[in-house]
């Protein structure tokens, strides 16, 4: 079995395969799928602010209100 190369490929893997499985003494546990989704909000937040103009931030004029 290969190591998936994205997170989206992690997802895809945990939600097709067993929870966990024991082979020759041996246990493996993959990561709940809830832990996966979080983890590619995450990366996804931090690419979008990092690659958008504004780095993740939002400059406003703002006017109080009778100030013309």
């Amino acid at each position: 079995m290969t190591t998936p190369a994205t997170i989206i490929e992690a997802i895809d893997t945990n939600a097709k395969g067993p929870a966990s499985a024991t082979v020759g003494g041996d246990t493996v546990t993959s990561k709940d799928i809830s832990q996966l989704i979080e983890a590619d909000r995450y990366v996804k937040a931090n690419t979008a602010a990092s690659t958008s103009p504004q780095f993740g931030l939002r400059f406003l004029s703002m006017k109080p209100p009778g100030s013309g």
